[in-house]
Order: C-alpha cells, then sequence, then structure tokens
C-alpha cells in the first residue's frame, strides 16, 4: 500500500516550520519513499532540497516516529468560521513506518 505525503500531516508528525514541511512534501511523494532515502547510505542533505536543517528535523522525526504515530489522529479539524471548518486528512502512516498493531 502506498501512503502519500502532505504538509500538513509532515508538520503534525515532524513538530516543523510548515516551510520545512513543505521541503520535505516537494522531494518526497510518498512515505515510503521518504523511509527508503532514511535507511539509504546516502546523507539526506545531499538529496537536492533537502539541507543540513530539514535532514535534522527528518532525522529527529524517525528517532521517534513510533510514539509521534502513536499519538498522531487520522484527521484535523480547524474552525474557519462561526459556522465553517476546514478537515484535513493526515493519514495513517504505521504500516509505512514499520509499527506493529497489536492485535487486541
Amino acid at each position: 500500500m502506498t501512503t502519500f505525503l502532505n504538509k500538513r500531516a509532515i508538520q503534525k508528525r515532524f513538530q516543523c516550520k510548515a516551510q520545512t514541511a513543505a521541503r520535505i512534501n516537494d522531494q518526497f511523494v510518498t512515505v515510503e519513499q521518504l523511509v527508503t532515502a532514511i535507511e539509504s547510505d546516502k546523507p539526506l542533505a545531499e538529496i537536492d532540497g533537502i539541507g543540513e536543517t530539514t535532514a535534522d528535523a527528518i532525522m529527529s522525526w524517525w528517532d521517534v516516529r513510533f510514539e509521534r504515530e502513536e499519538q498522531m489522529q487520522s484527521a484535523e479539524v480547524v474552525q474557519t468560521g462561526a459556522q465553517t471548518a476546514s478537515v484535513y486528512n493526515l493519514g495513517d502512516w504505521s504500516a509505512a513506518i514499520g509499527l506493529e498493531e497489536d492485535d487486541e
């Protein structure tokens, strides 16, 4: 299964600025591509568009990815007016990052 990235989901999981999330989203289409890049021998900062700061944000998330994923909700609702709201799909990255689900 393919898990597509989106800027808002990246920003929530990585706890980073929107600009950093946009750089990550510009370079990787799927969570699986991001994981492959992290697990490769090539330093992340050598990927076009990913500098040291963005690479540090990625690796900081990678170190706590399971805990962050367990805390994530699949959607976020943001009130945009007195009677309106926007709903953002944050998705489920569990399978893509290798988080094992308990059979309870």
